[in-house]
């Protein structure tokens, strides 16, 4: 099964349409979860956790990732579009993004993600950019990533 933004929006949204969740690393704002959806599938999910119930995540089962972030208080429908991410002070990503109701959702080609995630990993500050004006819509923390997503390679080697 190949993850689609449809299957993140019931994740992250909603976590009880997720047949099975089992939290397999939690710290300071991070959560690490294997979950199974209805049609028994598995993937790997990592979440942060931020002020006002705005959440940025990493999914993947095995063959890539995809990056979700969730604003209860924003309306993005369904649209396509770019991203902005970026991670301290490092090269700023442009990402093509499906917005749907209140989340956002990146599909970064292979090597970009591999950058990505690196970068988040060993970073300090997540910024995000939905509008492309060069400003950040949303800074989040990094604490705590590098063993959130040495929990989340060690779930997605557990897949495979």
């Amino acid at each position: 099964m190949k993850l689609t933004s449809l299957t993140l929006i019931a994740a992250l949204a909603a976590p009880a349409v997720a047949a099975e969740e089992f939290t397999l690393h939690q710290y300071k704002h991070w959560d690490v979860v294997y979950v199974t959806d209805d049609d028994m599938e598995p993937y790997c999910r990592a979440t942060v956790w931020h002020r006002d119930d705005v959440a940025f995540g990493v999914t993947s089962e095995g063959d890539g990732v995809i990056f979700h972030l969730f604003d209860p208080n924003s309306q993005w429908g369904d649209q396509w579009g770019t991203i902005g991410m970026q991670v301290d002070r490092r090269r700023n990503h442009q990402l093509d993004a499906h917005g749907f109701d209140k989340s956002v959702f990146a599909e970064p080609y292979a090597a970009q993600g591999r950058v990505l995630l690196r970068d988040i990993e060993h970073g300090r500050k997540l910024k995000i950019d939905t509008d492309n004006d060069r400003y950040s819509d949303y800074t989040i923390s990094l604490h705590g990533s590098r063993a959130a997503l040495l929990a989340l390679v060690d779930c997605v080697e557990r897949l495979n």
